[in-house]
């Protein structure tokens, strides 16, 4: 009788680990991603207008985002601004709209955001899945051109008036009254 119940019992161990062996997890290599850059060449992404840009249609392919990709958006568009609100949406499927699938917010280790400054962000699945994503960013107004910068985009000689104020404000501090000892 104790035979017949070790026996089961090492049966049972034996099935349970096969079982659990076999079945895929983020263990061992299966779960290792990659890195790959996005927004550089021509046609990765575009500005839907001067302060949103989106990797692509929200009704179209999205960019493939299996289990711990990375990807660096490289947003030159941006003209040199850091992006303010990033909007990665996920989908199991590659056209979620268009397929009567859906989509939502991805939150947590399946869109972690970081490395966060002008023209760039990356945005990595930390999970085990595969999915596909489409990421809109948001970024400030371009701060209003002044007359001098304007000045300057015309290439007159804007910096030989600045050099002239300045040197009338040296000679005007002997006279002027806060000017002090």
């Amino acid at each position: 009788m104790k035979k017949t119940r070790l026996a089961f019992l090492l049966l049972l161990w034996a099935g349970g680990t096969g079982v659990a062996a076999a079945m895929p997890g983020c263990y061992g290599r299966n779960c290792e991603g990659d890195q790959q850059t996005f927004g550089i060449e021509q046609g990765e992404g575009r500005m839907l207008d001067d302060a949103t840009w989106e990797s692509s249609p929200q009704v179209g392919k999205w960019l493939s985002f299996p289990r711990q990709r990375v990807w660096h958006f490289d947003i030159r568009a941006l003209g040199g601004r850091t992006p303010q609100v990033i909007l990665p949406y996920v989908s199991a499927s590659e056209d979620p709209y268009s397929r009567g699938q859906s989509a939502t917010i991805g939150g947590g280790n399946l869109a972690e955001i970081y490395n966060v400054r002008e023209n760039f962000v990356s945005v990595r699945n930390g999970t085990c899945s595969d999915y596909y994503l489409r990421l809109v960013i948001n970024v400030a107004d371009r701060p209003p051109e002044t007359e001098s910068d304007a000045a300057i985009s015309d290439g007159s000689t804007a910096d030989v008036a600045v050099a002239t104020d300045a040197a009338a404000d040296a000679n005007d501090a002997g006279t002027d009254a806060e000017a002090g000892p």
